[in-house]
């Protein structure tokens, strides 16, 4: 399988015998294939029937309250499992959470209805529909 990851930048010397390194600059980034390639790593890891939600890290100050809401506004949860903390790396400040709940039906509630918080719409994804990513 080949990689799809920019290998990071070497260091060169220069002509004085110190070395530098290369930086690398977005230019383009397409949401659509940056979602589809995060659905595409966490099918691979996950349970195939469970959702993927994307929060906002500012609009919850403790995960377990997260997990509360999920589980009040949409059903019982079975399972939940972090994919990405908040850190340096996460420019956008984003908290994805896979979520399996006790009855499909309320899988499907989160897929099509979602939840509201803080005057925002949050819906899930299907980690995985059974079938590869068309990219």
């Amino acid at each position: 399988e080949e990689s799809m990851r920019v290998p990071p930048p070497q260091s060169r010397f220069t002509t004085d015998g110190s070395t530098t390194s290369l930086s690398f600059v977005s230019i383009y980034e397409d949401e659509d294939l940056s979602n589809k390639l995060i659905a595409e790593k966490a099918s691979r890891i996950l349970h195939p029937s469970a959702v993927l939600f994307t929060f906002l890290q500012s609009d919850f100050a403790k995960q377990s309250g997260l997990f509360k809401l999920i589980s009040d506004k949409i059903g019982p949860i079975d399972g939940v499992q972090i994919i990405t903390k908040p850190g340096r790396r996460n420019l956008k400040h984003e908290i994805y959470v896979q979520v399996n709940f006790v009855r499909l039906v309320d899988s499907e509630k989160a897929k099509t209805e979602g939840l509201t918080f803080m005057n925002r719409q949050y819906k899930a994804v299907p980690t995985s529909d059974g079938a590869p990513i068309q990219l």
